[in-house]
């Protein structure tokens, strides 16, 4: 298990003890937003249903999720993603999953501060849009209005 405001890895899973993360996400009891992606776009929270464009189901990281070419997306009435966003993705050129995490800005890949990557999520005003010019596989998006990722 992780220690207070660091990063462990165990069985390839990253966890974060003490911001309210359980199993490298953010816990279910600190979201605001919970796309699991198992064939639909509804917010398990219950309250920013999305609508899928475009995108199919695919076989995912955790369960299923949802498979984008650059013109599929999901639009969703959540017009601002929290503090904290966490997803795992796939680019179609990659072969394997890459959980990200954006920390009130900062960027974590597999648990690991930095990187090029970003999440495939615009924010407008009264939406957001996932996966638009994305070509790859995006599951389990999870987020929070709690900064819970631990300090550098």
């Amino acid at each position: 298990i992780a220690s207070n405001n660091s990063f462990s890895n165990q069985s390839g899973v990253f966890l974060i003890a003490d911001f309210g993360w359980e199993g490298g996400y953010i816990s279910k009891r600190e979201l605001t937003s919970y796309y699991e992606l198992e064939g639909n776009a509804n917010d398990t929270m219950g309250n920013y249903n999305g609508i899928i464009f475009d995108a199919t189901e695919t076989i995912g990281q955790v369960k299923r999720a949802m498979s984008f070419n650059v013109s599929a997306y999901i639009n969703t009435t959540n017009s601002g993603m929290g503090l904290t966003q966490s997803m795992w993705i796939k680019n179609s050129t990659e072969g394997s999953w890459i959980h990200l995490v954006n920390a009130t800005g900062t960027l974590y890949t597999n648990g690991i501060v930095g990187g090029t990557r970003s999440l495939p999520i615009s924010n407008s005003t009264g939406y957001t849009l996932i996966g638009q010019g994305f070509n790859g596989s995006i599951d389990d998006i999870r987020e929070s209005h709690l900064h819970t990722a631990p300090d550098p």
